[in-house]
């Protein structure tokens, strides 16, 4: 922490809490398999490495650093109870003296709250970080793509299956006797459900397709020429979807990226916007004002036989398919265009260091052609972290946040 001056306040506060914790050497591993194990709600550390930083940084306690499956570990006593912290494959875990389950509890109690202090005196260092760029980005690409791709599955099979139902009724028609509605009803109320079930996963696509888009953008943004410093990176963050197309792809320059980008913004007008915002759209053609001798006439006619309220579903069959064509079109661009190196690596799923050392080696490999070479050293060094085979302290560990495999063991 030599950037950084711990405020005095909390480490006070953090001093009285953890009064009656002693320092403790490091145990030999005879003694720690010993000791009872205990895995804390994850809600209660949700950052485990806090607890290092509290009790190692700040109070001085003993640590070790990686060991089989075993990233750090820091030492303490509480009372008469030998207490070991360790981040482990798995998780955040404490090993114990056996028996002292209540004494334990107390322990726990009283350095979480430890480091809810540390934390809020981080506050200031780390919003100094985020000023200045050096942060990084956890790459989601997998969950936002799968999410695309499952709602846009799901409507296609939709889809398929109304149409299915209507030809069906074409070739029924004509068989049935009495009623009082026109036989082409029939076909038309065939497939009606699934139009609908249709058009419900194809608007929940377009979410999903354009929350894809973003993400992608702010990661490849460490790509480019963008300087991350003096706050730039915080005013990226707030900007939609728009102004980060722009900032990553130079429209003035690049006919087809201005080609895609305005085929995105009509999605986003006629049919995402309007479905995400309540069904108000823009032209007033979602409100109807009231004409003398006539009734309620939209407020822009014209703009009206483009809206989503204008057919029976909001998205009918021929809309998603204009949609998906649009969607696959950008795909394509991002795998042709420049930025098709820093695609297949965030397709890769590697987090998103923005700091310049990182970002200056990641472009190295990427101006020689070396794509291919960086994913595989880096997937290397990925299944080195996620092995808890790379120290804490180590270097290229600020390109690793994604958490541990916690969820699926507890």
């Amino acid at each position: 922490m030599a950037q950084y001056e711990f405020p005095e306040n909390q480490g006070q506060r953090i001093a009285l809490v953890l009064k009656e914790f002693q320092p403790c050497p490091a145990l030999e591993l005879g003694i720690r398999y010993k000791l009872d194990r205990w895995i804390p709600p994850r809600a209660d550390f949700p950052v485990p490495e806090l607890v290092l930083f509290t009790l190692r940084d700040l109070v001085g306690f003993e640590w070790d650093g990686t060991d089989e499956k075993e990233r750090w570990s820091v030492y303490a006593i509480f009372r008469n109870t030998l207490l070991v912290f360790a981040m482990a494959k798995f998780g955040f875990e404490v090993e114990f003296t056996a028996g002292m389950k209540s004494e334990l509890t107390i322990a726990l109690g009283r350095l979480k709250k430890a480091t809810e202090y540390a934390e809020k005196g981080l506050r200031e260092f780390g919003t100094l970080q985020l000023h200045q760029g050096n942060v990084t980005i956890a790459n989601r690409i997998d969950y936002f793509d799968n999410r695309y791709r499952y709602f846009r599955q799901k409507a296609d099979e939709a889809y398929k299956l109304a149409e299915r139902d209507r030809q069906k009724a074409r070739r029924t028609q004509g068989k049935h006797i009495g009623g009082i509605a026109p036989p082409d009803m029939e076909v038309t109320w065939a497939g009606m459900r699934r139009d609908q079930e249709g058009s419900f996963c194809s608007a929940a696509m377009m979410d999903a397709f354009f929350s894809r888009l973003e993400h992608e953008l702010t990661l490849i943004l460490a790509f480019t020429d963008f300087d991350p410093a003096n706050g730039a990176l915080e005013k990226f963050f707030k900007e939609l979807w728009g102004p980060k197309f722009k900032q990553v792809f130079d429209l003035a320059r690049d006919n087809r990226a201005e080609t895609l980008y305005q085929k995105l913004v009509q999605v986003k007008e006629r049919w995402r916007n309007p479905l995400a915002h309540g069904g108000y759209e823009k032209d007033w053609s979602s409100v109807y004002f009231h004409l003398p001798g006539i009734g309620p006439i939209p407020g822009s006619s014209r703009a009206y036989g483009n809206s989503v309220q204008f057919n029976l579903h909001p998205v009918e069959p021929v809309d998603h398919e204009t949609v998906c064509g649009v969607f696959d079109a950008v795909d394509k661009f991002f795998e042709e265009s420049y930025v098709k190196a820093a695609h297949n690596y965030v397709n890769a799923g590697f987090d998103i260091a923005f700091d310049e050392q990182s970002r200056n080696y990641i472009k190295r490999y990427i101006v020689a052609g070396a794509t291919a070479a960086l994913i595989e050293a880096e997937d290397e060094l990925r299944s080195l972290n996620g092995d808890m085979c790379l120290e804490v302290d180590h270097p290229e560990r600020v390109r690793f946040v994604s958490q541990p495999l916690t969820k699926f063991w507890r």
